[in-house]
């Protein structure tokens, strides 16, 4: 009931003062029509941009990319960078000295003109599918909004041109170095082994090392065969026997030819004659083999990223992809005069509202409480000017 009663006097009051609340209201109506009348028109432009798919240094971007310093190899975030550029100092001033936005705004610090631009006129927003909207508002003027956001995206494809050349030169520094460095080190190992194979005739150690597995084996098959037919003839004939002498002989000479094949470092006609020698001379044909390998892998590596990088970096094909080119705009952005009138009565409405419903219980509490009473008309003689 309390409630009740509570609501059907805020009725009667609404209904008591409803010439004053229609009257205001008109007022307000009237002054926010003038003031949005009055207000300068906002245009806005909007361009549509893709990044095109970064063609990075391929098999430098697969090692690095593991890796938290990716060294300009990888580009994850194209789009975050776009966006970076836009609103960089560089840009900003730009735009502020080609159209005079310093008359334009009326700031006299450039700082806080750049703070007003980044908050205000340039506005930006990423798609699902990667592309960029870029929109620009700007008063009175349809054509320059379209123009500043054409602007814009030619400067931060130059931005981007620049820093994607600039990337490209360290990379083709950074590879040339590491090539003439690795050219110089196989340089270095392909003499050492050329001396090597001049020093000890190794031209290929497992084959060599094959012919003379396979001359042991046979001088030492030669050298029983011998030793059999001079155990028979030495039972048949004398030991003075001229025959017998000459297999004696043949056998001596024989096992120094083992001995020497196997103890002698020594190489002839293309044969290692050292089976002794063979594993210190295998560990040292290896390893510069293996290291001649890894060299010759690397430069297979680095020519191919080399060249790229050198065309990266003369390229000068556009980085950014313009999809939608901005247009003056056809109609205004901004103010919203509806919005703005209904905004403003409904808000004077409110206002009125709340100031009768204070008026109405300052009025009851005099009513009720002589000393709040007197304390009103204390306040109400202070704030009179005489």
């Amino acid at each position: 009931m309390k409630s009740d009663s509570s609501f059907m006097q805020f009725i009667i009051l609404i209904l008591r003062n409803k010439k004053k609340l229609l009257f205001n209201m008109l007022i307000v109506g009237i002054v926010a029509v003038v003031t949005s009348l009055l207000m300068p028109k906002w245009y806005k432009a909007n361009a549509l941009i893709m990044v095109p798919e970064s063609k990075n240094l391929s098999g430098l971007s697969e090692i690095m990319k593991d890796f938290p310093v990716t060294f300009g190899f990888e580009s994850s975030t194209n789009s975050d960078k776009l966006i970076t550029y836009l609103y960089s100092r560089q840009t900003l001033d730009s735009l502020i000295n080609v159209f005079d936005l310093m008359k334009v705004f009326d700031y006299e610090y450039r700082y806080k003109l750049r703070r007003f631009l980044r908050e205000q006129v340039i506005h930006n927003s990423i798609n699902d599918d990667g592309s960029i909207d870029i929109s620009v508002i700007y008063p009175k003027d349809p054509q320059k909004p379209a123009q500043m956001a054409n602007f814009l995206v030619a400067k931060i494809d130059a931005i981007n041109k620049k820093l994607q050349a600039q990337n490209a030169h360290y990379q083709r520094v950074f590879l040339e170095s590491q090539y003439n460095k690795i050219r110089n080190e196989l340089k270095v190992l392909e003499d050492s082994m050329a001396v090597f194979q001049q020093k000890y005739g190794v031209l290929d150690i497992t084959e060599q090392m094959k012919g003379t597995i396979e001359l042991i084996s046979g001088l030492q098959l030669e050298k029983i065969k011998t030793e059999l037919a001079l155990n028979m003839l030495e039972s048949q004939y004398n030991k003075r026997f001229e025959k017998v002498r000459q297999l004696r002989e043949k056998v001596k000479l024989m096992k120094q030819k083992i001995d020497e094949l196997q103890y002698n470092p020594s190489v002839h006609s293309g044969i290692i004659k050292s089976i002794k020698a063979a594993p210190e001379l295998s560990l040292i044909y290896f390893r510069l083999f293996r290291d001649i390998q890894i060299k010759e892998k690397i430069l297979e590596f680095l020519i191919p990223q080399l060249e790229q990088a050198k065309v990266s970096e003369v390229k000068n094909t556009p980085s950014v992809l313009v999809i939608d080119r901005a247009i003056p705009a056809e109609y205004k952005y901004k103010p919203k005069r509806a919005v703005i009138v209904i905004l403003s009565v409904m808000l004077a409405l409110t206002l009125h509202i709340l100031y009768l419903l204070f008026i109405a219980y300052l009025t009851r509490r005099e009513a009720e409480d002589q000393h709040f009473a007197d304390r009103m008309d204390e306040i109400k003689k202070m704030m009179r000017w005489k």
